[in-house]
C-alpha cells in the first residue's frame, strides 16, 4: 500500500500539516481551498499551490476534497467538533472510508500504527486529512506532522532531501521596483483598487497579511540579499530585519496603486 496524493485544503492545522508533511516527502498533493483575497492574513501565508473555488460554504469545501480522495483521515485532541463530525458522518453516509485520530487516547506514533493497520484494510491511493484548526489546539499541527511523517516512512530507511530543482524556478526580484511590478501583476484588481484607496493605518496592516506573502515568495526570509539592500536604499538607511523591508515594498506599492487605482470623486 502507497499514499499517492495528499488532500487538504491547508487550513492552519492538522491541514497545514499534512501538506507539509506531504512537501517534506515529496509526495504529490492538491485540494480545494476557499477562494479569498491576497490581503487576506491566512491565504497570504499559505504557500500551497491548491485549487480556489467560491464554495457555498466550507461544508460544501469539505465535500469537494473528500470527493477527490479514497479515504479520509480526521485529526483532533478529543472529540470531533461540529464541522468535523460533519465529515465523518459524510463519508460514512458514502461508502467512504474514514478514520479519527484522537491524540488523547494514543501519541503520534501510536496513531501512525493505528492508521497503518487501517490503511491496509482500505488500500486508498490518496487521503484527505482534516482536523481541528490550529487557532483551537496548538498543539494539532505538530501531534498530525508527527503521526503522519512516521506514517507514511513506515518500513522505509531513509527519506528523501529536499533538493528544489534549479529548473522551473522564477527568478526572485532583487529590486523594490521589481518587487512592486511582481505585485502590481499578480494582486487581483479588487485588491489592487482596495489598497490604493486604504488609509496610512490601514497600509501598515498589511504587514500582517500581504507582508507574510513578500516574505515568503521574494526570498526575504532565505537570504536575498540584493533585495534587503535595495530596501535599504529606498529607505536611505540599513535595513536589518526581513519585516521592515516587506513594510517598504508595500509603501512602495500603494503609491503606485494610488497614482493609478485610487477611486475619485466626481
Amino acid at each position: 500500500m502507497t499514499i499517492t496524493k495528499i488532500i487538504s485544503s491547508g487550513i492552519p492545522g492538522a491541514e497545514s500539516a499534512a501538506l507539509d508533511v506531504a512537501i517534506r516527502l515529496k509526495i504529490p498533493y492538491g485540494g480545494y481551498a476557499m477562494e479569498s483575497s491576497m490581503l487576506d492574513a491566512f491565504r497570504a501565508t499559505r504557500r500551497y499551490k491548491l485549487m480556489e473555488k467560491e464554495f457555498r460554504s466550507s461544508r460544501s469545501k469539505d465535500e469537494a476534497n473528500l470527493h477527490i480522495a479514497d479515504a479520509t483521515l480526521i485529526f483532533t485532541h478529543g472529540e470531533l467538533s461540529r464541522d468535523l463530525w460533519f465529515i465523518d458522518d459524510y463519508a460514512v453516509s458514502h461508502g467512504h472510508p474514514t478514520y479519527h485520530v484522537d491524540f488523547d487516547e494514543s501519541d503520534p506514533l501510536q496513531a501512525a500504527f493505528h492508521i497503518a493497520i487501517w490503511a491496509d484494510k482500505h488500500s486508498p491511493e490518496s487521503l484527505f486529512v482534516a482536523g481541528s484548526k490550529e487557532k483551537e489546539d496548538a498543539r494539532i499541527y505538530q501531534a498530525t506532522f508527527d503521526s503522519l511523517f512516521s506514517f507514511l516512512m513506515l518500513g522505509k530507511e531513509e527519506y528523501p532531501e529536499q533538493v528544489e530543482p534549479a529548473r522551473g524556478r522564477k527568478p526572485l526580484p532583487k529590486t523594490v521596483k521589481e518587487a512592486v511590478e511582481h505585485l502590481i501583476k499578480v494582486l487581483p484588481l479588487k485588491d489592487k483598487v482596495t489598497i490604493a484607496n486604504m488609509s496610512a493605518d490601514e497600509i501598515e496592516e498589511l504587514n500582517v497579511s500581504l507582508g507574510n506573502y513578500i516574505r515568503n515568495s521574494f526570498g526575504l526570509w532565505s537570504g536575498n540579499e540584493e533585495l534587503m539592500w535595495s530596501c535599504s536604499k529606498e529607505a536611505r538607511k540599513k535595513i536589518l530585519h526581513e519585516d521592515e523591508a516587506s513594510a517598504i515594498i508595500i509603501a512602495r506599492l500603494a503609491l503606485e496603486l494610488e497614482k493609478s487605482h485610487k477611486l475619485r470623486t466626481i
